[in-house]
């Protein structure tokens, strides 16, 4: 027996710029190739490569609403929807009504676990995706400003970015991580402190 992907999950794969997949069954998908195959015992492991050229950050030229499950599946079940150029986010956002082609580029020019840094090219005011998962504790900014990220194709993240060149700068500052250095700071000077107070009364 094979396994099937659906069309929805055709283009969330694209979206999530997922370049392999590993299945224990055949794939049957004319757009996944074939690229290895393990077997140990009666068991067998095959490896999937997505041939379409898929980026990790892109440019969306425009978008649609979606606040529920059904209504996400509506937009993807169409067969001209393409999430590549219309994000679906969660709310509406201030972009121009233009007839005008987004056109202009966009790369990853840092990243590790905790910073990643955009420089894009816009000659309108658009959004830019990043295919990484829309987590708590992430921050935005564009040009040392910060903005608003905004949950794109359910798990990426997008930003709105102004017409021209932009660097924008995702950093991971979770709260728990605040409270924790503020906690440890609090406690280095109640301990300086104490221990001057104790000098001070010749008891150290």
């Amino acid at each position: 027996r094979s396994l099937t992907i659906s069309t929805i999950g055709e283009k969330l794969l694209d979206a999530n710029n997922v370049r392999y997949l590993t299945t224990t069954k055949p794939l049957d998908s004319n757009n996944w190739e074939l690229v290895d195959r393990a077997s140990f015992k009666e068991r067998s492991l095959y490896l999937y490569k997505n041939p379409k050229e898929t980026s990790r950050a892109y440019i969306a030229s425009d978008y649609k609403v979606a606040t529920t499950i059904g209504e996400f599946r509506q937009i993807l079940e169409k067969k001209d929807a393409d999430i590549l150029k219309t994000v679906v986010l969660e709310k509406d956002v201030d972009l121009p009504n233009s007839d005008q082609e987004t056109k202009g580029e966009v790369e990853i020019t840092l990243n590790n676990n905790t910073r990643v840094v955009l420089q894009a090219k816009l000659n309108q005011k658009s959004l830019v995706v990043l295919s990484d998962s829309y987590y708590p504790g992430w921050k935005a900014y564009t040009d040392g400003q910060e903005t608003k990220i905004l949950p794109a194709n359910i798990n990426s993240r997008a930003v709105v970015v102004p017409a021209g060149n932009h660097k924008i700068e995702y950093l991971y500052e979770p709260n728990h991580l605040k409270i924790g250095v503020t906690a440890s700071i609090i406690s280095l000077l109640l301990t300086l402190g104490i221990f001057q107070f104790l000098k001070s009364k010749k008891l150290f």
